[in-house]
């Protein structure tokens, strides 16, 4: 299987005529730790973990000769055990041409398809570097790393030769890298699998992982212009137009085949991953060159399928693909906005609000100081609803920018006359540009909503419930109301606000949404007077 598609076929995806339909669910864990030489190792599974996969269960098609190899990350006294296949996939470049790359070429060929030698001027406090044809901004620290970490960059050049030496003694034509973590220092993983019960937990997706945060990089493409003078090119090129293939939309896709020099990129997406922590800064500059004379565009040549890797000759029918990822920084930034706007509220306010918690998967509350971590995975759709609607929002559930199915956030505040709830749904986020060319993330824009239970009966099943009707409305709070009123005492959505001069960023929010639910006499602050909100 082509390098490119690693992505795309992740462990638990359910396919069905070559589309996949579906994920199977797993249990999450979050992992923080450091990637410093002594806290991690990669294994042969078969040698150090033999148990790990029953083979009367799920036998493995090449027995004791199976060679797959783990990322075992330590931490308090347990493992994460991770796939390093998976590890290379998901934390490392963003766009798969820089992955194949490193697995296809030696040293120098990767040096120069990823213009680690070419000269670029000194930015003062910032590693400059370059950043490739075909490949994505997202990429910089990783470029960085390959371009000033002499050590690191020796590694990870290093695989293309090993994976050769894999191939020719393996009696299968199959090989085991071990691929591990690409920068030391401070890091976190976001996974979805299966914990052990030794207490480690087989990590089966990544969908979330940190960055360095030690060197700021200034990050250069190059935008080529055609000459409006000089001598005319005697050879006319064809436009190769980039094609972001559209969510939801399919493509057909070959390897039995190489692309065309002539016919236009198609570019699909992975699933997006998280970035857990703040990462150092990266600016970004478009730097115009202007070609060697003037060039006559010709349209690109049709094709009737896409192929990754290199593109060669004409005439086949066959366009480029490009696969990427998303990423986003932690999607949850209005979520815990909202959640530290509470919990400052609840402390102005200890005579109106008794406490404020957030609902962990397992319908249990946790307050103050812990941070929410986790959401409810939200719901998809299912028979009696219609078609129509279940593919609508099977797509909000997994639209582009999520690391992963989206979730919802449940807070719980309780008064001395009512415990009331609030629901987040999960945003999606994706990566912008400010004026300056840094690099920002701009989140999705949902309201919120506010809920009483009309009794005091069983709470999982309210929720689950309120989360079906989430699903149904694509997280649109306002068409949620008519669809829980039988099951609330009190229902309403919220709009996210803000004021000059808040404490914090989510302040006025939260006391929107207290006003929300009937409370008065509400101090907007620890230091101001009361705003009456009745």
């Amino acid at each position: 299987m082509a390098a490119t598609f690693l992505g795309q076929l992740r462990i638990g995806s359910i396919w069905r005529n070559g589309i996949s339909t579906h994920e199977l669910e797993f249990a999450e864990f979050c992992y923080t730790g450091s990637y410093t030489r002594s806290q991690w190792e990669d294994i042969v599974w078969e040698q150090k973990q033999r148990g790990l996969i029953p083979p009367d269960r799920y036998p493995l098609p090449y027995a004791h000769n199976d060679q797959s190899r783990l990322l075992r990350l330590h931490a308090e006294g347990k493992a994460l055990l991770v796939p390093c296949m998976e590890f290379f996939t998901r934390c490392y470049a963003r766009s798969s041409e820089v992955n194949r790359i490193l697995l296809t070429y030696g040293a120098e060929e990767q040096d120069e398809r990823l213009m680690l030698r070419e000269s670029i001027d000194s930015v003062p406090g910032a590693r400059p570097i370059w950043i490739p044809p075909y490949t994505t901004d997202a990429d910089a620290h990783f470029l960085a790393q390959l371009r000033y970490d002499a050590e690191m960059s020796k590694k990870l050049k290093d695989f293309s030769a090993q994976l050769d030496q894999e191939l020719l003694a393996s009696k299968n034509n199959v090989a085991f890298l071990a691929f591990g973590p690409w920068y030391y220092g401070p890091a976190k993983l976001k996974v979805q699998g299966v914990p052990l019960n030794n207490g480690d937990f087989l990590a089966l997706r990544i969908v979330g992982y940190s960055l360095p945060e030690d060197y700021p990089v200034h990050a250069l493409r190059v935008h080529k212009e055609t000459d409006t003078e000089g001598e005319l090119s005697r050879f006319p090129r064809p436009r190769r137009e980039v094609h972001e293939i559209a969510e939801g939309q399919t493509i057909a896709a070959t390897q039995e085949l190489g692309a065309d020099q002539d016919t236009d990129i198609h570019v699909v997406n992975d699933p997006g991953i998280e970035i857990l922590n703040t990462p150092a800064p990266v600016t970004t500059e478009t730097v115009r060159r202007d070609r060697n004379g003037r060039t006559i565009r010709t349209p690109s040549a049709p094709s009737s399928c896409s192929a990754p890797g290199e593109a060669g000759g004409t005439g086949k029918g066959v366009a480029s693909l490009q696969v990427k990822s998303e990423v986003s920084s932690p999607s949850e930034g209005a979520v815990h906005a909202l959640w530290a706007g509470l919990v400052y509220l609840q402390e102005a306010n200890l005579g109106l609000i008794r406490s404020v918690a957030w609902c962990t998967p397992s319908y249990t509350f946790r307050s103050p100081p812990d941070p929410p971590e986790t959401g409810f995975r939200l719901p998809n759709l299912k028979s009696p609803r219609r078609l129509q609607e279940i593919r609508k929002t099977r797509a909000w559930l997994h639209r582009s920018g999520l690391s992963s199915a989206r979730s919802v956030f449940v807070f719980r505040i309780q008064t001395p006359r009512f415990t009331g709830y609030f629901f987040e749904v999960q945003r999606a986020v994706r990566e912008g540009k400010k004026d300056n060319g840094a690099t920002e993330f701009v989140e999705d824009s949902y309201c919120g909503l506010v809920a009483i239970p009309k009794d005091n009966g069983d709470l999982s099943r309210w929720l689950d419930a309120i989360f079906e009707a989430i699903s149904w409305q694509c997280g649109i709070m306002k068409n949620v109301l008519p669809h829980i009123k039988s099951i609330t005492s009190y229902q309403a959505y919220y709009q996210r606000t803000k004021r000059d001069g808040d404490t914090l960023e989510g302040q006025a929010t939260a006391f929107n949404a207290l006003s929300k639910l009937g409370i008065i006499n509400l101090k907007y602050s620890k230091i101001d007077g009361i705003h009456d909100v009745g």
